[in-house]
């Protein structure tokens, strides 16, 4: 019976120094999957900051596309205004152009009425003239003959 106790200590012995390795290894273990823990706690807290980050950069984003939006819809507001200043200006010049035409159109009359109205008095100043010197003929013609009659 020694035998048996002494095989059966020592297969005691053989177990409890395995039992010791395993629990070892165990311990061990833990404390890696404690440390994996702590890496994964961290990342999950890196990774929770990115992600409110990106929230902020998502709304900062849509912040900027609204800005751009409405910054796009006063560039077109304002191309449109300015489209139509450009047009009634046009068609202010275009008017101011057909004035010039009719003002010069008129100027135009004015000088051929100016060179008629000299053509006229000139005129008016011969026939004065001839009418004058008619007059004044007649005037001696008929003082002539008045005299003449008194001779007789």
């Amino acid at each position: 019976m020694k035998m048996k106790d002494s095989a059966l200590l020592l297969e005691l012995s053989g177990l409890t120094k395995l039992l010791k390795d395993k629990e070892s290894l165990l311990t061990e273990r833990n404390t890696q999957l404690i440390e994996k823990d702590k890496e994964i706690g961290e990342k999950e807290t890196v990774l929770t900051k990115n992600t409110e980050t990106l929230q902020m950069k998502e709304k900062m984003l849509e912040e900027r596309e609204k800005l751009l939006q409405e910054t796009k819809d006063k560039l077109e507001q304002m191309t449109k205004e300015s489209e139509m200043n450009q047009k009634q200006l046009k068609d202010k010049d275009t008017q101011l152009e057909n004035q010039i035409k009719l003002l010069r159109e008129k100027e135009t009359l004015l000088e051929d009425t100016v060179k008629e109205v000299d053509s006229s008095k000139e005129q008016l100043d011969t026939l004065r003239k001839e009418l004058q010197d008619k007059s004044s003929k007649l005037q001696e013609m008929m003082s002539g003959e008045c005299s003449g009659l008194r001779l007789h």
